[in-house]
């Protein structure tokens, strides 16, 4: 393996300069610091991993956002420390308790999904939040809520989409 390789697995600082050069696809001259396509491939625009041409998702990172190279293109590469978060695992959730002493306690991070409707602009979105304490992290996939949503939320039976911050972070 090439001193300059970094295996998919392996969790990197965010202080690291490692180039993330895959060896299958790229031919990287240390001495004059370039880069050249050798096989055609699609870079993760993440965290710049280089995978296999029709690939659904990043093998190193899992993300989707993938941009093709074709051989012989000339190509760049920053240090592996500035997408080094995005491989980190989170293992627990963002909310605290106060407890004795005063130290802070966290819970184990149980991230669920479930549909959500803003009535005020009339959108479904998949949220994506803690099961253990209800905290909200992200939405996804946005569309226009159907009527039946629409009414199932104004009934109670699918939650309104938060709107407002309401957790405090310590």
């Amino acid at each position: 393996m090439n001193s300059m390789t970094i295996p998919p697995d392996v969790p990197k600082s965010v202080l690291d300069e490692t180039l993330p050069i895959n060896p299958k696809f790229v031919e990287y001259d240390q001495r004059t610091n370039k880069a050249w396509v050798k096989a055609d491939f699609e870079k993760c625009l993440n965290c710049q991993w280089q995978n296999p041409l029709n690939s659904k998702a990043c093998e190193r990172c899992g993300r989707t956002y993938l941009e093709t190279y074709r051989k012989d293109e000339e190509i760049t590469f920053q240090g592996d420390g500035i997408s080094a978060h995005t491989r980190t695992p989170v293992t627990e959730c963002k909310v605290k308790a106060r407890g004795p002493g005063g130290t802070m306690i966290a819970h184990k991070l149980m991230m669920k999904q479930r549909l959500v409707v803003n009535l005020a602009h009339e959108e479904a979105h998949k949220e994506n939040y803690c099961a253990t304490c209800n905290r909200v992290y992200t939405w996804e996939s946005g569309r226009k809520a159907t009527s039946e949503e629409m009414e199932l939320c104004r009934q109670g039976k699918i939650p309104e989409k938060e709107t407002k911050k309401t957790v405090n972070f310590v």
